[in-house]
């Protein structure tokens, strides 16, 4: 595999379907290649060390995009049609080996992509902060991105969301990521509510790598406390842009990641089906392989037909616009795939009977990474929530 394959996919039209299949082909290809090796073993957790190898791998050939060079990588906006179509479908792909793994390089990409956005082509590996502090800031986030008038309430919720550098007891900031990153990028709030980018070097701040609260075992959770002196901003990378720029690249930023936590949970539960599929082929009971019992047979289908659901719906999402007017769509969908993945990940579970609690056999992973994958940057609650005011009214 090459990155000239990557990059010769790319037309001026942006990604036919052709160019999407050649594309998803080297990226399966990856996947049974590389990735699938190093988690054929559920119970052993890929490591730093062959994360980076990885990490490597998927920017010789293309998949990661560091570079100035145009490319066809993760959430590289090409200009045309096509680019988060490969994006979503890359991220299902290679989470059908490793949810984890496809989760460092969304975030990895959606660095780069952040930072194109803010006039920095190229820079050491970064990762995006915008989970915020408490919860998703329930209405008041929808009505920060819809730009309505915010009161007292909204203020005070924001200024806990969001890194707010001028506040007096600056609040910890969380975010999920592996340890193969150099820099943070983050969305900031100023006293008057309004919203900037800055990064910040690793090395300058005061983190925490805290015990893994449930699943995603291959990367870590970092806690963030900033200081009385917050750290330097790095000057080359802080965006200089107003407020509607640093609003516009979030509010992208938050689509993308909505996205990619869908896609990298399908990933995951399609494996936990195939792994389920598998074994009541051959586990035999009363003499037959008890995919032939009733009971078995519905959740097996109740499973697939909740893989299908979601697939369809990830197809449609990529088809969106990155733009505002497609953020309800996508956070509607978001609030409702997520629980239906965890039931389908846990009917695959129970196909398995004991056995499927065992490490070994890797389907409490599974359900455990889909589970993470639902709390994360908003529940399924909070994103009804913040629903509730995107559809209040323009």
């Amino acid at each position: 595999m090459g990155g000239a394959l990557m990059d010769d996919a790319l037309t001026d039209d942006g990604l036919t379907d052709d160019d999407l299949c050649l594309l998803l082909a080297e990226v399966q290809r990856f996947q049974r290649k590389s990735v699938q090796p190093l988690a054929a073993r559920p119970e052993r957790t890929i490591d730093a060390a062959q994360l980076a190898s990885l990490t490597r791998q998927a920017t010789e050939f293309g998949l990661l995009n560091p570079h100035p060079a145009t490319g066809s990588g993760i959430w590289e906006d090409t200009g045309g049609q096509g680019w988060v179509r490969f994006s979503s479908a890359a991220l299902r792909t290679v989470a059908q080996a490793g949810a984890g793994v496809a989760f460092h390089f969304h975030q990895l990409a959606l660095g780069d992509y952040v930072r194109r956005r803010l006039g920095r082509v190229c820079g050491p590996p970064s990762v995006v902060c915008l989970q915020g502090t408490f919860g998703l800031a329930r209405y008041s986030l929808a009505r920060l991105l819809k730009s309505k008038p915010l009161d007292d309430d909204d203020r005070a919720v924001l200024k806990d969301y969001f890194f707010t550098p001028d506040a007096s007891e600056p609040k910890p900031l969380l975010f999920q990521a592996a340890d193969d990153w150099h820099q943070l990028l983050v969305p900031c709030l100023d006293e008057r509510c309004r919203l900037s980018w800055s990064a910040f070097a690793r090395d300058d701040l005061d983190l925490q790598a805290l015990p893994h609260s449930h699943g995603l075992n291959e990367t870590l959770v970092w806690q963030w406390q900033p200081g009385d002196r917050p750290p330097r901003r790095l000057a080359a990378e802080h965006a200089a842009a107003g407020h509607e720029a640093g609003l516009a690249t979030y509010l992208a930023a938050f689509q993308l990641n909505a996205l990619a936590l869908i896609a990298i949970a399908w990933g995951a539960v399609q494996q936990g089906y195939d792994k389920a599929r598998e074994y009541a082929a051959l586990r035999r009971q009363g003499g037959a392989p008890i995919q032939q019992h009733a009971a078995v047979r519905l959740m097996l289908a109740r499973a697939a037909g909740v893989l299908r659901t979601v697939s369809l719906l990830c197809d449609r999402l990529a088809c969106l616009p990155v733009a505002r007017e497609s953020l309800g769509t996508v956070v509607a969908v978001r609030g409702e795939a997520h629980d239906l993945l965890c039931a389908a990940a846990n009917e695959s579970l129970q196909t398995l009977g004991g056995a499927g609690y065992t490490c070994e056999a890797g389907l409490e992973k599974i359900v455990r990474d889909a589970n993470h994958l639902r709390l994360l940057c908003g529940t399924p609650d909070e994103l009804r929530m913040f629903l509730s005011e995107w559809e209040n009214g323009a």
